[in-house]
């Protein structure tokens, strides 16, 4: 929880030892790797990434994405505004806490019943869940730091 501990921890070692991080979240999106590279430089880190949180969640409704728009709303309410992402076929957005929760169901009610919601949570651990959820469900239900929340349009082919 504590990322600059971590790293000055790291950094007692690193010229000394080669380090190894593993830590969750997409590389790129929402990882410790950013705050690693930024202090250790990039050519002295090696990036091996999973398979991302936001293809998994898609893979699990069958559909591709593409043309998808990821938004990281995982430690505050994103600065996108709401209405820019009316056209918007598929969202997928990284939920990381309750600080985010009144921005997501303002996004549901925004979209009303031309988009189906899907919240998946826990990706590829034995506690997954994917469900679909209704608009209103969203102002109420607590989620694990580890959501991904899928807005699609209901003219886009699901499983």
């Amino acid at each position: 929880a504590d990322i600059q501990k971590a790293i000055r921890e790291m950094a007692a070692f690193f010229r000394r030892k080669k380090i190894a991080v593993l830590v969750t979240g997409d590389p790129g999106l929402c990882s410790l790797a950013k705050p690693v590279i930024r202090r250790f430089g990039r050519a002295s880190c090696r990036v091996i990434p999973g398979i991302s949180s936001v293809q998994v969640a898609f893979a699990r409704i069958g559909l591709d994405w593409l043309d998808a728009r990821v938004i990281n709303a995982h430690e505050r309410p994103p600065d996108t505004d709401l209405s820019s992402l009316k056209t918007e076929k598929k969202i997928a957005v990284l939920v990381g806490g309750e600080k985010s929760r009144p921005w997501i169901a303002s996004l549901a009610m925004l979209f009303g019943k031309e988009r189906r919601i899907f919240v998946c949570e826990n990706l590829t651990l034995k506690n997954e869940k994917v469900r679909p959820i209704r608009s209103a469900a969203l102002k109420k239900i607590s989620l694990p730091s580890r959501t991904i929340i899928l807005f699609i349009h209901n003219l886009c082919a699901t499983s």
